[in-house]
């Protein structure tokens, strides 16, 4: 359990989702999540926050069980379907990743899991494991997570001469992080290690990086600097997404791993 995130729940909206930044990167996402999940297909989401993945795949069409090992996050994305159509298929649960294990029976055409919540894990493999019994063949793991390699990071650090910070993500014990006066390890897979540790129940079938001529979404006084200059950064961002090395060398990526 993460009790830093409990205790951002009540303002992680506001603080987080609402970034123009986290606009464009979920907007990204989403168009891959309807290229390789069948359309009307049941999607298990993990580390799903407040909801607003769940609520907009659902508005997609998918079917969609969202976890969360958060108790504060889950109340506040139940809260959310409040009023809403009642065909809207998304149910909120209070799960953590070592939990999944208990869905064995019930079989989904994917997983999704968006904003960097799976760099909490300093061992990706049993998470892989527990997932090869609830995806179905040809089904697809669709993930964000945080690079270990950050272009616009490591220069802005460099600039600074913060040494320390500026190869943060280069090691291998992680880099502890404070949310809400909370501490919290984070952890920075390269795309070849999750395939690794993914491997042989799924294999790699895309990489797309974000954010990497762009600033990472929490750096608002950059993008407050950059204003309309942000633009012509975020085209660079579209033209090499899918281009070694530059694929992943943002911020976040979204990897696609197909069940074998």
């Amino acid at each position: 359990m993460f009790p830093s995130f409990d205790a951002a729940a009540e303002t992680y909206d506001r603080e987080f989702d609402d970034l123009p930044a986290t606009a464009r990167i979920r907007s990204i996402v989403y168009k891959v999540a309807t290229q390789f999940f069948p359309s009307g297909g049941s999607i298990l989401e993990l580390n799903c926050g407040t909801g607003t993945d769940a609520i907009a795949l659902s508005k997609h069409g998918f079917r969609v069980l969202a976890t969360d090992a958060s108790p504060s996050m889950i109340r506040i994305a139940t809260a959310k379907l409040s009023g809403r159509p009642a065909n809207e298929t998304v149910e909120f649960r209070v799960m953590s990743f070592d939990q999944i294990s208990a869905l064995k029976g019930k079989v989904f055409d994917g997983v999704f899991s968006n904003m960097g919540g799976l760099n909490c894990l300093s061992d990706l493999r049993p998470l892989a494991v527990a997932l090869a019994g609830t995806v179905k063949p040809g089904g697809y793991v669709i993930s964000t997570f945080l690079s270990d390699f950050c272009l616009w990071e490591t220069a802005a650090f460099l600039v600074r001469l913060d040494f320390r910070r500026a190869f943060r993500r280069w090691h291998k014990n992680g880099s502890e992080v404070t949310i809400h006066g909370n501490p919290i390890r984070v952890y920075f897979h390269s795309p070849s290690s999750i395939r690794d540790s993914f491997s042989p129940y799924f294999n790699g079938s895309m990489l797309l990086g974000l954010n990497i001529f762009t600033p990472p979404p929490s750096s608002t006084r950059a993008y407050q600097r950059l204003g309309d200059g942000a633009g012509p950064l975020e085209s660079l961002d579209d033209a090499f997404s899918e281009v070694p090395p530059f694929n992943r060398m943002g911020d976040h990526f979204v990897i696609a791993l197909k069940r074998l």
